[in-house]
């Protein structure tokens, strides 16, 4: 999860550079710079069920909880804005 969000920040940091420097032709990749993120927000749900239900990687229950939260709100809230 922590590469797939590095790989998020660098396209949305790019878009963002791209914007600054006028470049136009950037401006077709912001709807999927969106939807990446709450492809984002799906895997990670996705992880941190599988780390509840099997125990894989030994992680401690109550943030593996809280992250699946977190991830609902956050795309509760990219799909209102979507």
């Amino acid at each position: 999860s922590a590469a797939l969000n590095s790989f998020i920040h660098v396209v949305m940091y790019s878009y963002y550079l791209g914007s600054a420097l006028n470049f136009g032709f950037v401006r077709f990749i912001k709807k999927y710079i969106t939807m990446m993120q709450m492809t984002q927000f799906v895997t990670m749900m996705i992880q941190s069920v599988y780390d509840l239900q099997t125990g894989a990687g030994g992680y401690p229950v109550l943030p593996t909880r809280i992250l699946f939260f977190y991830m609902i709100t956050l795309l509760a809230l990219f799909l209102n804005f979507f």
